[in-house]
């Protein structure tokens, strides 16, 4: 089965499953976007590092969220570009008039340049292209073998509550020391967190020191909260 057809199978089976699993789904489809699938548009080759689930069904998933535009319906494999908020662009997956379903790509590497989500529009703009040319063309997604390491956690600057703690970003692990992730790191706390609780158990003697040292080296960054995290 080819990259596009996985997903499209996947969101098929997204609107009668029950909650759990339609989480689990969403993540999912956020991992194959992440290692399965690469878009080019107008020689621009995107490689998703981290994106977020929007998704909007009145009955089965009522995420205000989402912006509910058309364009997040029936659409799937092509762009949405933002009409309001912060700007940004998503891959539409919605295959039905009766759901909303995009993902928001929040950081890219575009032609290997590493971008967050309001630097991406602009810089797909700037091959002189309009939005409309980049929305209107379909077959976008084509396979790739990224092989990331995968994490979910929950998305950034919602405005508001609803589904606001559940896990709906997929992102590269392997990428955040890489990159500038600074955006992600109060959505990422409690996965720096758990993997310092699993990195203590499995090494009972580690100080402190040694514990900001793996922190920096798996994420980038070392949280205030360590110190608290080693020491309770």
């Amino acid at each position: 089965m080819d990259r596009a057809a996985d997903l499209w199978t996947l969101v098929s089976n997204l609107k009668n499953a029950a909650y759990d699993e339609q989480v689990h789904i969403l993540q999912a489809l956020g991992d194959k976007l992440i290692n399965d699938c690469r878009i080019e548009v107008f020689g621009v080759t995107i490689e998703p590092l981290w994106v977020e689930a929007y998704c909007y069904d009145e009955t089965h998933f009522p995420d205000y969220n989402t912006h509910r535009s058309r364009k997040q319906k029936n659409r799937f494999g092509q762009m949405y570009f933002h009409e309001r908020g912060y700007g940004g662009v998503d891959i539409c997956l919605s295959n039905s008039e009766d759901f909303c379903l995009s993902f928001l790509l929040k950081a890219t590497l575009a032609n290997g340049r590493f971008l967050t989500q309001t630097q991406l529009p602009r810089v797909l703009l700037s091959t002189g292209k309009t939005k409309a040319d980049f929305e209107h063309l379909e077959d976008i997604l084509h396979p790739a073998n990224a092989r990331h390491t995968i994490c979910h956690t929950t998305r950034v600057n919602l405005a508001k509550p609803c589904y606001s703690d559940t896990p709906l970003t997929s992102f590269a692990l392997d990428a955040i020391p890489k990159y500038d992730f600074r955006f992600a790191r109060k959505s990422i706390r409690e996965n720096v967190r758990a993997y310092l609780l699993a990195y203590m158990a499995a090494h009972p003697d580690c100080t402190e020191q040694e514990c900001r040292a793996e922190c920096r080296r798996v994420f980038g960054w070392v949280p205030n909260l360590v110190r608290t995290w080693v020491h309770n």
